[in-house]
């Protein structure tokens, strides 16, 4: 399932359809010329991203082949970053569209966001209160630089959850930020937004 909101005619059709027109040798009626110009007149890059929407981006993919999680969406005034495992999101004031996780510029273009409102727990899906201070760090050695830390769920040896997802999903926020967790995923929210993150089989 799609989110739906208006999209705008991309530089790419906008040429194609001046060069029909050209090819045609017709009149271009005042309506299309209108559309022509705004997708073809230069457009300013939007404002750096801000401390929420910087929190936002931490969820973007970096390697993941779909480009529609490696950039940051606007939907409807709420802002989403999203990388498959880990869903950041907030309100703000910035026009729905796509937008550069690193440089905040509105990119032309993008691929249709997925439904991110499919991933977030409905109210009261979530009573299970943890302090991420009471998790166990599992170490797992890996052939990469670093090795993967999975923080346990201090009452469910069998559930964890990425020790880099929760640091970013809490901001730093340290051993007292709160998780609430419903066996399956771990959600919460503090000044910059809102959180989901998918716990993992230990």
């Amino acid at each position: 399932m799609y989110v739906t909101h208006r999209t705008r005619t991309t530089k790419r059709t906008a040429l194609a359809m001046l060069q029909s027109a050209i090819d045609a040798g017709g009149d271009i009626d005042a309506a299309t010329l209108s559309e022509l110009v705004n997708a073809l007149a230069p457009r300013k890059a939007h404002k750096p991203l801000d401390n929420s929407l910087r929190w936002v981006a931490l969820a973007c993919a970096t390697t993941d082949a779909r480009a529609s999680l490696q950039c940051l969406h606007v939907v409807n005034g709420v802002a989403y970053g999203c990388d498959g495992n880990r869903l950041h999101y907030a309100p703000t004031d910035r026009p729905d569209g796509a937008y550069d996780a690193k440089t905040g510029d509105l990119i032309e273009d993008a691929p249709q966001p997925p439904d991110f409102t499919q991933v977030i727990p409905k109210p009261g899906a979530h009573n299970d209160a943890v302090r991420l201070g009471d998790f166990r760090a599992l170490v797992t050695p890996t052939t990469r630089t670093a090795p993967d830390v999975t923080l346990v769920h201090p009452d469910n040896d069998c559930l964890g959850v990425f020790e880099l997802y929760a640091h970013d999903a809490t901001n730093g926020s340290g051993d007292g930020a709160v998780l609430w967790c419903n066996g399956e995923s771990f959600v919460g929210e503090h000044d910059l937004g809102k959180f989901v993150v998918m716990g993992r089989r230990v």
